[in-house]
């Protein structure tokens, strides 16, 4: 572990969790809320904190804030215009080190493998970065198994070309700087686990343990490479979608060679300017994750700009010109709604969504379709992302409430809707959503990022784009399966009836038989109110009763009496403190 580099992560840690918990815990309460702050510029100072550490670092934080950089749909303005120079800003690694990394995976000079290797890198990221390469022509007539390591499980390639090539290579010491990044995360952890409130809601330890371990997966470019080639089998036949060509008998564990598919990013400004309407990208997007997740139970967990282009299609007269396709960094003329293909590429962290969770995932998303909150809640329960004790009723009546403010609201007002309707919101539930227990399974997580970083990047295309009517197609789908399933399990229902009827007769003859009965949500809250307010109540009365106890011995005692009298008086008035901010 790089020990200088660790205390630098927990010193800005140490420094944020301070931060916080003064400005936005003690500062929040009664009486000292006049002493708070615009918090905006705060976080903001913060952030370009936490953007020039990664940028000086790398690893772990640069990944963390390109993804906080994309929720535009969440994070205020101020805050993404601080972290979004993470997405160009993450130095290139030394070129002469990265030729050491690549003969040190091939066992061989890299002069005996490519003809040609640029010098500047297509893309710089926080594991890993892609240089532009030619191979030399007679390996690729070959496997090219490299000498140190096993080579992937998928096929070579026998249509890419030398010259539209590109080696993805992890960077050097990348193993040990994540290493330290997890250790500064594993500490983080120990330090939020005194929190009980956080504690008793998750289980942080397993989260961090899920991150770790899905993290050290990405630094295996041979997974990569056979998440790829699973990616391309599942929309082989979808023609809006390509995927980079993996030449198997040069991938190692550190190193990765693929066609090059640089061609426009998933952005507004380059879209434009080739005639591609972004809002049908983002349209095209949506819909293709939708697929993902329902058709394929696969995710591209990684959906940001750097990781999504748009292959521009020459039209028909341009076909009829002569011109067949374009090439990766070419100038495209803009002319008027130009068709795409949708090129994904980084599929280090692709999620498999495992059985157990592709029911409760098609069920969560055709409740909010449908706008039911109890199948919603069942759904998340189901998931094991509410653990044993959570109030499903009342969760139920919050998440009506929430379906209602943002339903219909475009994308790009969402953030807006939700601020505004965030204080209603707590006055009314937050008790509720801040003790309700919750678990999220690591691939529930994944997934969550990547649709969060989707609506982000949809946001980014067409601040207008309505996701309710883009999900409505998927309805019936989810839908039709739901009616199955749900005749399924009446069937199963009803032939219990008889035994159950029976049990329960039984159980009333003999005296066993009870009622229980429990408030509704709106009494339970009144209840927790009260019981707030009487605990208030006891603290003011002590306070107040050692008060008039100090006041008396002081006025009428001298010398130990007027000493106590005074302790007294400290003490009735720190309770009396208390019990008011309390």
């Amino acid at each position: 572990m790089d020990t200088r580099r660790y205390r630098r992560i927990r010193g800005f840690i140490l420094r944020t969790l301070v931060h916080a918990l003064w400005w936005e815990v003690i500062l929040r309460l009664p009486l000292l809320r006049a002493l708070r702050s615009d918090p905006l510029p705060r976080w903001q100072r913060r952030a370009r904190e936490f953007r020039t550490l990664a940028v000086d670092l790398g690893g772990v934080l640069i990944k963390l804030g390109q993804y906080l950089s994309t929720r535009v749909d969440v994070l205020p303005e101020a805050i993404v215009d601080e972290l979004s120079g993470l997405r160009d800003e993450v130095p290139p690694e030394d070129f002469d080190k990265v030729l050491e990394r690549i003969e040190e995976a091939y066992g061989r000079p890299p002069g005996e493998i490519f003809a040609a290797i640029e010098r500047h890198p297509l893309g710089a990221a926080s594991l890993a970065q892609v240089h532009s390469v030619r191979l030399r022509p007679e390996l690729l007539q070959q496997d090219g198994a490299p000498s140190e390591e096993a080579p992937s499980e998928t096929a070579p390639s026998e249509t890419t070309q030398p010259s539209a090539a590109v080696i993805k290579v992890l960077r050097p010491r990348i193993e040990i700087l994540v290493e330290t990044d997890l250790a500064a995360v594993s500490l983080a952890v120990r330090w939020l686990k005194r929190w009980k409130a956080i504690a008793r809601r998750a289980d942080l330890e397993a989260m961090a343990e899920e991150f770790a371990a899905t993290t050290r997966r990405e630094l295996d470019l041979r997974l990569e490479a056979s998440n790829t080639e699973h990616f391309r089998d599942a929309f082989a036949d979808d023609p809006r979608v390509e995927v980079p060509e993996i030449l198997s008998g040069f991938t190692t564990r550190s190193t990765l060679i693929e066609s090059n598919v640089a061609f426009l990013p998933a952005q507004r400004e380059p879209l434009l300017a080739a005639g591609i309407d972004p809002a049908e990208v983002a349209q095209t997007l949506f819909q293709l994750y939708l697929e993902q997740l329902f058709r394929h139970d696969l995710i591209h967990a990684d959906p940001h700009p750097g990781n999504l282009f748009l292959r521009p299609l020459p039209t028909a007269q341009e076909r009829a010109a002569g011109r067949q396709a374009f090439q990766p960094g070419e100038e495209v003329p803009k002319v008027d709604q130009r068709e795409f293909r949708v090129v994904f590429i980084d599929f280090g962290m692709m999620t498999t969504i495992p059985p157990h969770l592709r029911d409760s995932l098609r069920r969560y998303a055709l409740g909010l379709i449908q706008r039911d909150p109890a199948q919603v809640v069942r759904a998340l329960s189901d998931a094991g992302l509410l653990l044993p004790g959570a109030d499903l009723e009342s969760l139920e009546e919050a998440v009506a409430v929430i379906l209602d403010r943002i339903w219909g609201v475009d994308i790009g007002k969402l953030n807006t809707a939700a601020l505004d309707a965030a204080p209603s919101l707590m006055k009314e539930f937050g008790s509720l959503l801040l003790e309700t227990p919750v678990q999220a399974p690591v691939d529930l997580l994944f997934t969550g990022r990547a649709m969060e970083l989707l609506l982000g990047l949809t946001t980014s295309l067409d601040p207008r784009f309505d996701p309710w009517r883009a999900a409505r197609p998927y309805a019936k789908i989810l839908g039709d399966g739901g009616l199955v399933e749900g005749l399924s399990r009446r069937s199963r229902q009803l032939a219990r009836f008889p035994l159950e009827v029976i049990d329960l007769v039984s159980d009333a003859r003999a005296g066993r038989l009870t009622v229980r009965t429990r408030p509704d949500a709106a009494s339970r809250r009144r209840q927790q109110r009260l019981e707030a307010r009487l605990e208030s109540l006891r603290w003011l009365v002590a306070g107040s009763a050692l008060l008039v106890s100090g006041a008396l011995m002081r006025s009428l005692g001298s010398g130990g009496e007027a000493l106590f009298g005074t302790l007294a008086l400290g003490l009735g008035t720190l309770l009396l403190i208390v019990g008011l901010l309390r």
